[in-house]
């Protein structure tokens, strides 16, 4: 298997499912906990917000001319249309749908056998009984893999990534399929690494329904008056951030999802970013990856090949601008 297959297979590992749900008795105390930790984590979000922007107005033009609709700026909401009226020249989104197919039809094609499993024990793996354990194994993954939505959550990553140098899913467990994956759009989240440069934190930022955030997090956790607005108006949306980071302080030794070694925070922001906790689970493992194109140095997120072609497509859309006008120009008679 090819280390760029690795992380497409981590799903299946377990680290997707979330931890047993709290106690009775358990419950005021992890509230009490939770409302003293957001303030520091919306804090430490706002100062992961500064150190992305300046990739955000790159980002903003890589998506203009290769990929309109994965780009989305805080403020902006999740069902907006995303057409862009002033674009004249395609070249650059075929080529990123080119490039997106062929990844995805070299890497982790729904049309074939793309990995094969092994065992560190070569003995062992040559062996009969070790052949068909593994057989097994793989048959099971990829009907999982066919079963949900991984193959089309992998085209849009390959598209982000040969867009924007960056991409992230999360990879969630699903009761009736199995495994469901979620890619995030391109300035809707954040990133950090730990020692090694290995994504490890996730803050992401959406806009949810009031009936949403009842369905997922209990009325209990909402304020009053959201309380009494979502039975009059369940559509009324707001922002919810959603922080995944290590836990830095739990009794691993202790059973529920307080005490897991990842932490997943929500949090629903305010105005005056007033911030207000709605929910803490935990997770076993990092639930998704964050795969980057070409990073420098210690940069958080990474170069793309679109990057080095947009000087092209941006002199093919001023072409096309200029060729419009002359078109459309009134005829004059000599």
């Amino acid at each position: 298997m090819r280390p760029a297959q690795r992380p497409a297979l981590r799903a299946l590992l377990g680290t997707a499912h979330q931890g047993p749900p709290l106690p009775a008795g358990d419950r005021p105390k992890a509230e009490e906990r939770l409302a003293l930790r957001v303030p520091a984590l919306a804090r430490r979000y706002r100062a992961l917000l500064e150190r992305r922007s300046p990739w955000d107005t790159a980002w903003e033009s890589l998506a203009e001319h290769f990929l309109p609709t994965r780009f989305r700026t805080d403020d902006s909401p999740d069902d907006r249309p995303l057409l862009n009226r002033s674009l004249v020249d395609a070249t650059g989104i075929l080529a990123m749908r080119t490039l997106a197919a062929g990844l995805q039809g070299g890497m982790t094609s729904p049309a074939r056998p793309w990995f094969r499993l092994a065992l560190d024990d070569p003995e062992l793996s040559r062996s009969h009984a070790g052949q068909r354990y593994l057989d097994e194994v793989e048959a099971r993954m990829r009907v999982v893999l066919q079963r949900c939505n991984f193959y089309n959550a992998m085209h849009t990553i390959y598209a982000e990534l040969g867009t924007f140098g960056t991409a992230f899913v999360f990879e969630l467990a699903d009761l009736r399929h199995g495994f469901r994956f979620v890619p995030l759009c391109a300035g809707q989240y954040v990133l950090d690494t730990d020692a090694a440069r290995r994504v490890d934190t996730v803050f992401h930022r959406m806009h949810m329904s009031l009936r949403q955030m009842v369905q997922s997090f209990g009325p209990e956790a909402l304020p009053e008056n959201l309380r009494l607005a979502a039975r009059r108006t369940p559509d009324q949306r707001h922002a919810v951030i959603h922080a995944v980071l290590p836990r830095t302080e739990r009794r691993p030794r202790l059973a529920g999802q307080c005490h897991m070694p990842w932490a997943s925070v929500y949090w629903l922001e305010g105005r005056e970013r007033q911030v207000v906790p709605l929910k803490e689970s935990g997770f076993l493992g990092f639930p998704g990856f964050g795969p980057r194109w070409d990073v420098a140095a210690n940069d958080v997120y990474g170069r793309s090949p679109a990057m080095d072609a947009l000087p092209d497509c941006r002199m093919l859309q001023q072409m096309g601008i200029t060729t419009l006008k002359a078109i459309t120009k009134p005829w004059t008679r000599p």
